[in-house]
This record gives structure tokens, sequence and C-alpha cells, in this order.
């Protein structure tokens, strides 16, 4: 297919020689001495204990040993292409807060939600990958990271993501997904992945630093999350903050790729900027989406796999937050990301909805769809067909109509979403998000063995006792 392309080649080209200069002559900022003399001993240059520019040809190099695609599993032996033509999505994760439904009330996450979200997930079709979507806030003091990932692993299957910002709580759960899988090696089959997060202004502090050379060190796919408040930490400009936001993902990538040569890596692309009337972030704009298609120009510039968080401002199921919802998945999908998140979040992703994480299902249904395309063959042009009927011809009752009116490849069948008679009664979508999500606690369970829970559990009395 073609991807719709937001800029030229020659502005693609402008950005990547902009932020490698940055890269070059300012530097970055690594607050991990182990992470300092990895790159130092790669070519980097020291300017002081902390700080290190980046030559331009440490970066090619990294860029050039990135996998263009990779595979992940689940724990049924199922796995999912990342790169190439696949798109795929997970829900939003680190929140704090459950929108409560119909008062949309705001309330402190809980350690039952995410096993609750992670079941829901375990159920929905287009939500094909897991991750911790809120952290309990009632786990007991320093363990909240730690609990939240094993809730995960304990309720579904499928891959699962963490983003725990605590290394000791990455390291745990690593150490859950191995006794998992049954072995001390996951690098060849991936049950999970990781994430690590750049400072805003060219920095990489000790947490994250731990998380980059973790990642690497057990070949699992990490996701590179630049950081950049365009108008705050970074310039108010979309080109400009994307600039920093590349250059930091590089150092990152450049970091994974010294310690282990090939390790699968995502790059992230998306603009948040500081609202001057409220002195807040704003994350759902045009300009997020716009910089979510440069991202996806960039990164198959790159030839490395391409992640994005397109979300809602809303603060409610409203409106608002489906459309603005839907135009960043629209864009990210039509311009050829390779990965989203973000199902269930509003807010500014700060609280989470169980309506809106069974909407957002429904929605990825829609333009998963509309990705696939049109099949155009003898069969579905329907030529002969039209001859045999005529002018004025009665295709009801044909059987070529009895074939591919449910089709699933032709037809996407409408769920959640209205598809009743004119004059049926309405009924708000929430009503019906509300009741699918609620059939599916009682109705679906997930296919993780009491042994493997029991496996998760003994690794983190192990960690509590520590």
């Amino acid at each position: 297919m073609q991807y719709w392309e937001a800029v030229g080649k020659e502005d693609i080209e402008q950005i990547h020689e902009s932020a490698c200069r940055m890269l070059e002559e300012l530097g970055m900022r690594i607050r991990n001495p182990e992470v300092v003399a990895v790159l130092l001993d790669a070519g980097a240059k020291k300017v002081d204990d902390q700080t290190v520019r980046i030559p331009r040809e440490l970066v090619e190099q990294s860029i050039s040993r990135a996998p263009e695609t990779f595979e992940v599993f689940d724990r049924r032996g199922g796995q999912l292409g990342i790169g190439g033509r696949e798109h795929h999505h997970l829900i939003g994760g680190t929140m704090t807060e459950i929108l409560e439904y119909p008062a949309w009330t705001r309330r402190p996450a809980t350690l039952r939600d995410v096993r609750d979200l992670t079941r829901i997930v375990d159920a929905l079709d287009s939500v094909d990958m897991a991750i911790p979507m809120v952290e309990g806030r009632d786990a007991p003091q320093g363990m909240g990271e730690i609990l939240s990932c094993a809730e995960v692993l304990k309720n579904t299957t499928k891959f699962c993501w963490a983003c725990p910002v605590e290394a000791r709580a990455n390291r745990a759960f690593v150490d859950m997904a191995k006794v998992l899988a049954g072995t001390p090696d996951l690098s060849s089959r991936p049950i999970v992945g990781l994430l690590s997060t750049m400072l805003p202004g060219y920095e990489i502090d000790v947490e994250s630093s731990h998380v980059l050379l973790l990642a690497a060190r057990e070949g699992l796919p990490v996701i590179l999350m630049g950081g950049s408040i365009g108008g705050m930490q970074a310039p108010a400009t979309m080109a400009g903050a994307l600039v920093m936001k590349v250059a930091e993902e590089l150092a990152g990538l450049c970091v994974v790729q010294t310690v282990r040569p090939g390790s699968p890596c995502l790059m992230d692309f998306g603009h948040i900027k500081l609202d001057m009337q409220t002195a807040e972030i704003e994350e759902a704009g045009p300009d997020f989406h716009l910089a979510i298609a440069v991202g996806a120009q960039l990164a198959r510039r790159y030839g490395i796999p391409s992640y994005s968080c397109p979300s809602s401002d809303s603060k409610i199921a409203d409106f608002q937050a489906g459309w603005e919802m839907a135009a960043g998945l629209e864009t990210a999908m039509l311009a050829g990301t390779h990965v989203t998140v973000n199902a269930a979040t509003a807010s500014k992703c700060s609280a989470a909805s169980y309506e809106l994480l069974v909407l957002h299902n429904e929605m990825l249904r829609h333009m998963l769809r509309l990705r696939r395309g049109m099949v155009v063959n003898e069969e579905t042009l329907a030529v002969e067909l039209q001859k045999e009927l005529g002018i004025r011809g009665e295709y009801l009752t044909h059987p070529h109509t009895l074939k591919h009116i449910r089709s699933s490849e032709e037809y996407l069948q409408k769920d959640l979403f209205d598809r009743s008679g004119i004059r049926a009664l309405y009924e708000d979508p929430c009503i019906r998000a509300h009741a699918r999500w609620n059939r599916i606690l009682k109705e679906h369970v997930p296919g993780v063995p009491a042994a493997a829970q029991n496996a998760v559990d003994a690794v983190v009395a192990r960690y509590a006792g520590g």
C-alpha cells in the first residue's frame, strides 16, 4: 500500500542531519557511568564525566545494525511481526486513576483494576498486546510497579510490554517472563518487551539507562521514547522539537546496538506541546498527528520499526475523545506506523476508562479493515453476475449475495457501534460498552495456568523480601 507522507524526502534528511549535528556538537548527558563507558569505547567523545558527544559514524553504524523487522511471541505459540506492513495496538500504560461511568468521576486505580483491565484485553480481538495500564495505588510501598507487572502476566497470554520507572521493577518483570517461558534466554522468542524514556533536553537518567542496558543484554525489544515538550523543554516549532526527540532516541539506539548489535528496537514519534493558556500539555492536536506521520517516514528512512501514542485531551468518553483518538490512529495507520498504544486512555493519558477500552477496540476493528483495502478480482467484480441478472436485476436471494454480504473479508460487521434502523431507540455507546466489559469479566477466563501464576508470585515474593 502507498503510505501518506506529510513532508518530502529532503525534509526528512534535514531532520536527520540536524539530529546528528546535535549529538556531535552538543551531545547527551548520561547519568550512568557504565553507559558513558559503553559509548566512549564505541567512539564517543568525552565532554565531562556525564556528557558525551556522539559522532555521526556511530549513529549511522547503529542504524545499520538495528533490524528492520522482528518477531515477538505470545505464550500460546503465536507470533506477531513488528515492522514491514504490520500494525499492532496495545492499551495505554502508567495511569494512576480510573474514570467511573456514568458520572465520569475519577478514583485511584487499584491492583484489581490492573487485573480486570488485562483480562478484558485478553478477550479483545484488535488490541493484541498488553501492558500494565494502571499502577495499583493500593500496593505496598515500593511494590506498585512490580505487582502491576505481575498482574498483567498472570491475566493474559498475549505479548506484554512494561514501562516501569524503576530499574528494579524492570528487572523483576524480565525475571517473571523467564519463569513463564521456562528459559533464562528470552532473546530467540521474546514474550515481553521494555520501554526506555529519555528526559527532555538531551539527557538519559539513571533508571532509563538501566533499561537500555537490560534490554540489550537480554536481547529484548525496547521502545526508545525521547522526551520533548514544545515551548517548554524543546523548541516551540514541531520540526525543532522533533529534532530533539530523534536525537535522544538515536542516542539510546547507539547504546543498545553497541552493547548487542542487532537488538530489536522501535522509535517513538509524536509531538507534545505546552498550552500557554493552561500551562498544561496538549497531546491530541493535528501537530501531534503530523509528527506521527513524519516519524513514520523517518522510521522507514532508518529501517527501524515505529511506535506512536495517539490519545485524547478530553476528560470523558465524548465526541472529542472519539474524534481525537480516531484522527491519531488513522494518521498512524495511513502513515505506516507499526505499533500504536493508548486504547482506553483519556484526559491526556492520565486516566483509564473501561468503557473506552472496548470502544477503542471497535474503532480499531474499523481502521484495520480500512487498512486492508478492497479485494478486486473476478469474483468480486461480478461482471458475469451482472450480465446474468441484467438491468434492474434482483440480487437479494442470489447465492453470490449470500456468500459475500456477511463475509468478514468484504465487510466489517459492526459490534458496539449502532447499526439499528433509523426509527429505533437511541442508546449511548457507553451503555453497550459498559455491559460488554462486565460480561467479559464474568465469562472470559484467560488461559494462564495456575502453575504459571504461582511462578510469577514466587518472583514477586523474592523482590518483596529484598
